[in-house]
């Protein structure tokens, strides 16, 4: 597109990897609750869904300076239909828990405040144009009344999820960013042998972990799943990420059964580890050709065998 020569091609970058992270999240945080007696758990995997296979789109799209905004645009009013779904006049799953209900309205925030920047940033790089397209077609609310519909409690507290009164002043990601730092994670805090209930916190916490890192090794990728002669074993690493993706959700989905059962986990586990292998054979071919990122995926690899390995040692030492 010709007003890529004025983008700020690293900030768009930088917003596009952060919507991915936190649809992401927004799925996580859906699961064990998505069925046909929750319709509207159902309605906010699928968009949020939508919008991380998107912003993969965009990635991609960015590296070949194609033109962003018609996708920028509909992840925007995904976004914005998101808003809407976890609101209060729309949101009647009475069985979801409050305090993950309240996670999702804030990360929808953030989502519809990445994409009005990204779309924001895309018209300052055009020339002699001042369109504001996002405010036209979706609607402009400030953040009390986003704050307002979505019933969200005001906080200054700088650790919990964003969404606060800040939000359209600046983008405060740090705590998406803490839940993907399995590094400094201490599955030792939590007393599993003893209590069932931290026992499925940490089973739920490693499954998350699952899913986060696969996703993030599917970020490194998405810039060249349209790019040959790259784009075969890009799209192939994003393939086995993502059924590492699911094995995870689906042990999240276990931690949140009134009993845990262990035949599923440990299948799960097997399946996973094989994926990872997978990963191993992939990235150390002698054909293997996104040498740029090779040091890079080895070390997300390493980090997911280590998240696996915590997770059998947890389930082998842990309440039964």
């Amino acid at each position: 597109a010709y007003y890529f020569k004025n983008l700020n091609k690293q900030e768009m970058d930088n917003l596009i990897g952060s919507a991915a992270k936190t649809a992401h999240l927004i799925r996580n945080y859906s699961q064990g609750f998505i069925g046909v007696q929750n319709p509207e758990i159902l309605v906010i995997d699928n968009l949020s869904g939508q919008i991380e296979g998107q912003s993969r789109q965009l990635r991609s799209q960015l590296e070949i300076e194609a033109d962003l905004k018609p996708t920028v645009l509909n992840c925007a009013k995904l976004s914005v239909f998101l808003r809407k779904v976890v609101s209060r006049q729309f949101f009647a799953a009475d069985s979801f828990p409050e305090d993950k209900l309240q996670i999702i309205r804030r990360y929808v925030l953030v989502l519809n405040e990445i994409f009005e920047r990204a779309d924001s940033e895309i018209n300052n790089s055009i020339v002699n144009t001042s369109n504001k397209v996002f405010s036209k077609s979706c609607g402009s609310q400030n953040t009390q009344d986003l704050n307002s519909d979505l019933n969200i409690s005001q906080t200054s507290d700088s650790t919990n999820p964003p969404g606060s009164n800040r939000v359209n002043k600046q983008l405060n990601l740090e705590y998406i960013e803490r839940e993907f730092d399995f590094k400094n994670f201490n599955i030792s805090s939590i007393e599993a042998e003893k209590n069932y209930t931290e026992f499925k916190k940490g089973l739920n916490m490693l499954g998350s972990f699952l899913t986060n890192n696969s996703h993030r090794m599917q970020d490194e990728v998405a810039c060249y799943i349209n790019s040959p002669p790259y784009n075969e074993q890009a799209n192939k690493i994003i393939a086995v990420c993502g059924e590492i993706e699911n094995h995870g959700r689906a042990i999240i989905n276990d931690s949140m059964l009134v009993k845990h059962n262990p035949v599923q986990v440990n299948k799960l586990m097997d399946n996973t580890s094989n994926a990872i292998k997978n990963l191993n054979i992939t990235i150390g071919a002698k054909e293997f050709l996104l040498r740029d990122k090779l040091s890079i995926l080895k070390e997300e690899v390493f980090v997911l065998e280590r998240i696996l390995e915590a997770l059998r040692k947890f389930v082998l030492n842990s309440y039964k």
